[in-house]
């Protein structure tokens, strides 16, 4: 099985400044890497984010290209947006990646399940709004047991074997 949409949640410069360096480049290394590998094999991706008035912009490193879309949302669940919904109608499986895994991340996955998706996501490519978050490692041991949820531990080291091999998926 592999994943049809790659959704990518919160990845402005506010939420991301005061993280250590080494914390950054990671989780941008990891959700480039996811967004090169979509754009590869024509899987379209979307953004969602907070107002950029207030939260900034996306990162430089994720660099939108047409036709991909930058959803601005008002909630933490990207699926309160009627855009957003939109967006996603008729793709199955879903990636999700991005800031603030015990709140944003946690409800857009709540609310694609509510919308009829299934949803892959790599642990690596799931920030907690701080290292070591008691509420984010709860969050994760909620999205292991979700049927819904496949919460892929390792990040392979070459993106391709998601969009060619089932097996990696359902492992």
């Amino acid at each position: 099985m592999e994943f049809d949409h790659l959704a990518v949640i919160d990845m402005q410069r506010n939420f991301l400044r005061h993280r250590p360096l080494r914390e950054y480049l990671n989780i941008t290394d990891i959700i480039k890497s996811l967004i090169h590998d979509a754009r590869t094999h024509d899987i379209p991706v979307t953004y969602a984010m907070y107002d950029p008035e207030r939260w900034g912009e996306l990162t430089p490193e994720m660099n939108p290209l047409s036709p991909e879309e930058v959803i601005v949302k008002e909630y933490d669940d990207a699926f309160t947006s009627p855009e957003f919904v939109k967006r996603m109608k008729g793709y199955g499986l879903i990636c999700i990646a991005g800031c603030h895994l015990e709140y944003c991340i946690r409800d857009t996955i709540r609310g694609a399940i509510r919308n009829g998706h299934s949803v892959v996501a790599y642990q690596q490519a799931l920030l907690p709004s701080s290292e070591g978050s008691p509420k984010a490692n709860a969050t994760l041991r909620a999205l292991r047991r979700n049927r819904k949820v496949q919460l892929l531990n390792q990040y392979p080291s070459d993106t391709r074997v998601l969009f060619q091999s089932s097996e990696f998926i359902t492992a």
